[in-house]
């Protein structure tokens, strides 16, 4: 009976380890997609659609939340808005 308690802790470890690989992997692709977020918002604002850009701003810096220039082009589209 302790062997099958065993299977359920070790699935537990198992399952643990996996989710914190694909957190580890995720943080590192995060300043990549902030870039390509980045870029969409600015092509977007150019474009004038600044909801949008907004948008991509904002997946920006919630995927690099010390990047200065995301935060100063979300600040720009809420300006543009007339939301600031």
């Amino acid at each position: 009976m302790k062997i099958g308690l065993m299977k359920g802790k070790g699935f537990t470890a198992l399952s643990l380890s996996l989710g914190l690989a694909a957190l580890i992997a995720a943080a590192g692709a995060s300043p990549a997609l902030a870039y390509t977020e980045f870029q969409k918002g600015s092509s977007l604002y150019k474009a004038g659609r600044y909801q949008e850009a907004c948008d991509a701003f904002i997946d920006a810096v919630c995927l690099k939340p010390r990047s200065y220039p995301a935060h100063y082009q979300l600040a720009n589209t809420y300006l543009k808005l007339n939301q600031l």
